[in-house]
């Protein structure tokens, strides 16, 4: 069966001014140095100026995630009223991908207590909620389809378009707001912090060099149904490896058949692919066990890259962010070189690192096929491949 979840239209923010030459130039800029996130540490982390996002109007509560979350849907509003106007409220969902949501304020809150005794009065129940993102969104926007968040930490967002695709499926819905959402936020990077997974420096992934994981926030939606139109979400691959409760099977098995079943669903064969956007974290393991899933499936000749030394690891909302990161590459009207990504690394080989083909930024996107993998704690894996029907 194919896929053919189209794309009508998406917005995204990182901590890049321009997300496509950013990528193409290995632009590190938005990694800001930080004191004031890890608990005695300088780390970078990649930060979205506080300038970029919009205030929040009154009666919505003030929180990081809804100050990207509406960023997005102000770039997206015209498209999104369209979208009421033709199915109506009730026709059109709200999937969205998050692991922090309203932690950053949950854990204000909590300190506020202990200095004081008491929460303070913005405070309630509704902070803890996973599902913010798409509760905003929904009463932001007026849509009343179903509307939830899906949380399973680094594959969140990726598998919010299979959600998605099954809800159109099932003729719960005509169309589709999906994609991600994550700020940045202190409890979740300490709690990276205590595993020794965070890098000293800029992240460094497949070097012998690297040191861990960069995070950063971001946020992209896209609208989604299945009206033909530029961008097809063509196939999507789920599986899950249950190998380690924070590191994926070494043998990257799990992983290489997320891709096979993506390429499957999309009904092509891995030399279809022109460019594989790696989860590309910087650790240890994730490197090294992506590395040989990738060689398992596509030999030593497509080029791959990871944009995560450039925006940081932003967590649940990495698929949807990457996956723009796609769309933008395979836009020729933004692209007209068709330019692949130079992976952002210092070069050093690894032997531990499959001989995968890792871009160096010479090679031209000829493929209308790209392939962006999504591996997550608990062995969640997950593969998208985009076509570009231009």
């Amino acid at each position: 069966m194919t896929l053919s979840l189209y794309i009508q239209a998406f917005s995204q923010i990182t901590c890049l001014e321009d997300d496509l030459k950013g990528i193409l130039t290995k632009d590190q800029s938005g990694m800001i140095l930080r004191d004031d996130i890890v608990f005695g540490r300088s780390l970078r982390f990649g930060t979205i100026r506080a300038d970029m996002l919009p205030q929040i109007p009154e009666g919505f509560s003030n929180l990081a995630c809804n100050r990207l979350t509406l960023y997005c849907l102000s770039e997206l509003k015209n498209e999104i009223d369209e979208l009421l106007d033709r199915y109506g409220k009730h026709r059109v969902g709200v999937i969205v991908g998050s692991s922090n949501a309203g932690i950053l304020e949950t854990q204000a809150a909590a300190q506020a207590f202990v200095d004081h005794g008491r929460f303070p009065d913005w405070f309630g129940t509704q902070v803890l909620d996973m599902g913010l993102p798409s509760n905003f969104i929904a009463e932001y926007t007026g849509i009343a389809g179903p509307a939830y968040t899906i949380s399973t930490a680094c594959t969140s967002s990726a598998k919010a378009f299979k959600v998605a695709c099954r809800l159109i499926d099932a003729g719960a819905c005509d169309a589709v707001i999906a994609g991600g959402i994550d700020p940045l936020a202190t409890f979740a990077c300490n709690g990276f912090y205590a595993l020794e997974a965070l890098s000293e420096g800029y992240s460094n992934p497949l070097s012998k060099n690297r040191d861990g994981i960069t995070i950063g926030e971001a946020g992209a939606l896209f609208i989604v149904s299945r009206e033909k139109s530029g961008f097809c979400i063509a196939g999507i691959g789920e599986t899950s490896d249950a190998h380690h409760m924070t590191a994926p099977s070494p043998y990257g098995e799990y992983a290489a058949e997320a891709m096979r079943l993506a390429l499957q669903e999309a009904g092509i064969k891995p030399q279809d692919i022109g460019y594989v956007n790696l989860h590309g974290t910087g650790t240890k393991h994730n490197d090294a066990a992506e590395s040989r899933a990738v060689y398992d499936v596509f030999g030593g000749d497509v080029p791959c890259s990871s944009s995560k030394p450039i925006i940081g690891h932003t967590l649940g909302a990495s698929g949807a962010a990457e996956l723009a990161h796609c769309c933008l590459l395979l836009d020729r009207r933004l692209n007209p070189e068709k330019k692949i990504p130079p992976h952002p690394w210092d070069g050093s080989i690894d032997n531990d690192i499959a001989p995968i083909h890792i871009s160096d930024g010479s090679s031209v996107l000829d493929m209308k096929y790209v392939i962006s993998n999504s591996f997550a704690f608990g062995g969640s894996n997950v593969s998208m491949v985009l076509r570009c029907e231009a």
